[in-house]
């Protein structure tokens, strides 16, 4: 079958967070274990990262993402919600109030 896009997909800074790691744009910066260790909702590295992608851009191709305001959290199935609140919480201080969830599971067979 063929399909067709009108409009091009958005550049949003994405996150993903495994059961082990959280990774933004590609970086491992830090674990769910201290992210669960944490008295904090605010998660200093990954924030630190979205405010460095927002101001760091260099070319046309990074403006997108260094002027959007979106942010994709795309989480394994058991990563707790306590885990993906603290990210939201930490978006949306960094500057990134559009947030969309996606929750991966894989199914054995």
């Amino acid at each position: 079958p063929e399909s067709v896009i009108e409009k091009a997909p958005r550049q949003t800074v994405v996150l993903t967070v495994s059961r082990d790691v959280i990774i933004v744009q590609g970086e491992q910066l830090v674990t769910v274990s201290e992210v669960i260790a944490s008295d904090t909702d605010y998660i200093e590295q990954v924030g630190q990262r979205m405010v460095e992608i927002r101001e760091g851009y260099i070319g046309t191709s990074d403006e997108a993402l260094a002027n959007s305001i979106e942010v994709a959290i795309m989480a394994d199935k058991s990563v707790p919600f306590k885990v993906l609140k603290r990210m939201m919480s930490t978006s949306g201080s960094a500057g990134y109030n559009k947030i969309s969830l996606a929750v991966n599971s894989k199914e054995k067979n």
